[in-house]
């Protein structure tokens, strides 16, 4: 009965600390659950176990009152940690990092956008913390004494970090063991690397990581790489070179590029209840060209990452933006060659100058001004930040540019972006049913109103005489951040397969008219992206340029690899989405025409090529090899 006493005693006195860690590991598991990255594997749950066992044993070192206040500040730096990789998880379906917490000046910006991610039942994650503080307090107030023996907690304190040590290590070395440590060099997925080292190990590895890589250790180039990547472009010029009957069709005309926010290609040609959703985009579709096969690339910079791509023909960075990393870096930019030509060239965004660090890159593009916020006139008010609205910005570009043609006018547009609120309300004649409430019904409201403003655009061209002399581009800068799912698409009359609603995720709207060309109205349906917007331009105007882009030509009517930064691809028919665990083989392989899954087997000698390209792209960016290759010409 005695030794039952003192196990009771015994527990008691460090009762908080298996507590405490047993909730921290249990957010653990609600993050995966809310994710669908399921603890399904003995070893992803012993490695979380393990971090949790290794993390609460620093506590025995101290006493029982400031036991309590050490252990708030590690839960709640644990608690914060894993509920902010939910809230990123939730949009990005990624989790955050330190490149991306390089960014945080910005998180302001985009409160409207981080609120709508939060749920009232994400409270739970935080109300053991607040419980832990009240019990300091109390415990302080009442002056409670240290009677916790220093033999006893150095015992446990070598038993946790033994039994810590062994669960965060054993399910590491099984892994490395069987697939080698090419994750941890290659960290082609987050997720990846967090499903092997678990969440709190995959925080501590990619801030060392980070840190090794940018600030202790600058990037190296292994010998001969450079001269293999040069080599790489010298073939790539080759391809380039290749003419098309459309080479030259927009020789000395104006050019307006507009990259409109969140905006999906499934939205044209579609109706809701019997109204049609973008009336304007689909006549413009009708009297341009459109690639119906045309998909977004980008990564965590999301909309910098589009403006990247398209105004470069260089891969986004796997982690943060290039805009933040690599302001200064010498590109090959569509401004800089405009300029080459006499042509005017200006920017045109109605937020902050500095928001993702644009005050800086645009001139470094080769743009002449960037009219920013401050910069536009009073006027209607539309999207969640209470700017001008698109239609007012359009009318900004088209009043600037008819006395100073030729131009080269890039819009970045804003007020279809996450969460579509603010839209004014004699916009809203969309019936949205059954989605009333809901956030894809704001969304339709918000792409409805964008789709106005690029009709008020084409009206006010051709009111100033300038739609018979420019080249209009207009494409979606990302997906919306909604899972377009199997009610959406039967709501819109599309297909309901998994393929089907797998392979729309990722495709925006791409449209290209060009005055005079006879067959305007043509679609075309091979697999292009963001990355040949760039080349595509320069061939349509007749620029021969030996650019160092990694895009291609979209009227070559090939169908190219489009890589997607993660590591999957769509070529053709072909739709490879990339593994968690980055293991090329263990990547699904579908085909988008037969709506099937086929075996992975059709799909790795082109994963492999689209690493290869973003290793090349990712060298190019870091040791600013566009500037070295330009000097030795």
């Amino acid at each position: 009965m005695n030794a039952l006493k003192q196990i009771a005693k015994f527990i008691f006195r460090h009762i908080e600390i298996p507590i405490l860690s047993s909730l921290l590991f249990i957010k653990m598991v609600w993050f995966a659950q809310e994710t669908g990255i399921y603890f399904l594997t003995k070893d992803r749950i012993m490695v979380n176990i393990g971090e949790v066992i290794l993390l609460f044993s620093i506590v025995l070192l101290f006493s029982r009152v400031s036991r309590l206040l050490v252990l708030f500040f590690i839960g709640f730096i644990g608690s914060f940690i894993i509920y902010a990789d939910l809230v990123y998880f939730r949009y990005f379906g990624d989790l955050i990092t330190t490149p991306v917490l390089s960014h945080s000046s910005q998180m302001g910006d985009i409160s409207s956008s981080i609120t709508e991610l939060m749920y009232i039942r994400d409270f739970r994650f935080f109300i053991d913390i607040i419980l832990v503080l009240v019990a300091y307090i109390i415990l302080k107030i009442k002056k409670v004494k240290q009677y916790l023996m220093w033999k006893e907690r150095l015992a446990l304190l070598a038993v946790g970090l033994i039994a810590g040590l062994y669960m965060t290590i054993t399910p590491i070395n099984n892994y490395t063991e069987e697939y080698g440590t090419n994750l941890f060099v290659n960290t082609w997925s987050n997720v990846s690397v967090y499903n092997v080292i678990g969440h709190l190990g995959f925080h501590v590895f990619e801030t060392q990581k980070y840190v090794r890589d940018n600030i202790i250790n600058s990037p190296t180039l292994a010998e001969g790489e450079a001269e293999k990547i040069r080599e790489w472009f010298d073939e790539h010029h080759e391809k380039l070179d290749e003419k098309t009957e459309y080479f030259g069709t927009g020789e000395g005309k104006n050019v307006m590029m507009i990259q409109l926010e969140s905006y999906q290609d499934y939205l044209l040609g579609q109706s809701i209840n019997g109204k049609e959703i973008t009336p304007n985009l689909n006549d413009l579709a009708d009297n341009a060209y459109r690639f119906t096969n045309f998909y977004h690339q980008v990564a965590q910079g999301r909309t910098s990452d589009a403006e990247f791509l398209t105004q470069t023909s260089l891969y986004p960075l796997p982690t943060g933006s290039v805009y933040v990393r690599y302001p200064t870096n010498t590109y090959d930019s569509l401004p800089s060659y405009f300029k080459d030509y006499d042509y005017s060239t200006t920017v045109y965004h109605s937020y902050e100058e500095n928001f993702w660090n644009r005050s800086v890159i645009y001139p470094n593009y080769g743009f002449d001004e960037f009219v920013g916020k401050g910069d536009f006139e009073p006027g209607e008010i539309a999207g969640p930040f209470e700017t001008l609205g698109d239609e007012g910005v359009f009318r900004r570009m088209v009043n600037d540019n008819v006395a100073q043609q030729p131009f080269y006018s890039f819009v970045v547009a804003l007020t279809s972006h996450h969460p579509y609120y603010n839209i004014p309300s004699k916009y809203y004649d969309l019936d949205t049913k059954p989605f009333d409430g809901t956030i894809f019904a704001h969304y339709l409201h918000s792409a409805h109103y964008v789709d106005y403003a690029v009709g008020q655009l084409v009206d006010k061209m051709k009111k100033e005489g300038l739609w018979e002399n420019t080249v209009l581009v207009v494409y979606g800068d990302h997906d919306s951040g909604i899972e377009f799912t199997e009610k959406h698409a039967k709501a819109l009359g599309m297909d309901t397969d998994p393929v089907s609603l797998k392979n729309v995720q990722d495709k925006v709207p791409f449209i290209i008219r060009i005055p005079g060309m006879e067959d305007q109205g043509r679609t075309f349906d091979q697999s292009v992206g963001m990355i040949d917007v760039a080349p595509t331009l320069l061939h349509v105007l007749g620029k021969e340029k030996n650019a160092y882009h990694f895009g291609n030509n979209m009227f070559d009517m090939e169908d190219h690899l489009v890589p997607f930064r993660y590591g999957g691809y769509k070529k053709g028919d072909i739709y490879y989405d990339a593994s968690l665990d980055g293991e090329i083989e263990n990547g699904s392989c579908y085909d988008v025409s037969e709506k099937t899954e086929i075996g992975v087997e059709e799909c790795v000698e082109e994963a492999k090529r689209t690493r290869e390209i973003l290793r090349m792209s990712d060298a190019v960016l870091n040791h600013n090899l566009i500037e070295k290759f330009k000097a030795q010409e």
